[in-house]
C-alpha cells in the first residue's frame, strides 16, 4: 500500500535494575505484575546470537502497549504510566532513591522516517524525571513498517 506519511511503532518501559532486590520484592511493593523480569543468577541463552550465561543483576520491567501510528507522539504511553503509578509514587520514589536500584525509563521508537522528532513538554519531562534515575531513547529506522503489526 502506498501512503504519503510515515508509520512509527512506539512503546515505553519502566525498568528497575538491582544487584540486591529481587523482582518479586518489587512486584509486592508496587502491587504490579511485571511484563518481564529475571533474577540475578538465572541462566539465559540469546535467541539471536546463541550466547548463554548467568544474569548478573535482577530486572523488573513494565511496558506500555505498543502503538503503530503516524504521529511522533509518546503522550499515550506517558498517560499509561501516570495512571499505572498514580497511587504508587511514594514507593517508586523510594526505589528511585535506593542506592541498590536504578530506575530506567526507556522510550522505544521504530520508524520509517530517518528524520524523526520527539517533542516533550516540561510536564512530561518532570513526570519522567520523578519516576526514574535515567532515561534512554532508542531509535530504530526501518524501510517499511506494516500498519497492521501489533
Amino acid at each position: 500500500m502506498n501512503r504519503d506519511f510515515f508509520i512509527n511503532k512506539l512503546h515505553c518501559e519502566l525498568g528497575i535494575v538491582s544487584q540486591e532486590i529481587n523482582p518479586s520484592v518489587i512486584s509486592d511493593k508496587l502491587n504490579i505484575i511485571p511484563d518481564y523480569s529475571y533474577c540475578k543468577g538465572d541462566f539465559f541463552q540469546s535467541k539471536q546470537s546463541g550466547r548463554s550465561g548467568k544474569r548478573f543483576q535482577n530486572l523488573w520491567t513494565v511496558k506500555s502497549k505498543q502503538t503503530v501510528i503516524e504521529d511522533e507522539n509518546i503522550e499515550p504511553h506517558l498517560v499509561y504510566f501516570q495512571n499505572l503509578l498514580k497511587d504508587k509514587l511514594i514507593d517508586i520514589h523510594e526505589l528511585k532513591n535506593n542506592p541498590n536500584c536504578v530506575v530506567n525509563f526507556w522510550i522505544w521508537i521504530e520508524t520509517e522516517n530517518a528524520g524523526f522528532g520527539l517533542d516533550l513538554s516540561t510536564e512530561d519531562l518532570q513526570f519522567i524525571s520523578s519516576i526514574s534515575n535515567r532515561v534512554h531513547i532508542s531509535f530504530l529506522a526501518n524501510q517499511k513498517i506494516e500498519e497492521d503489526e501489533n
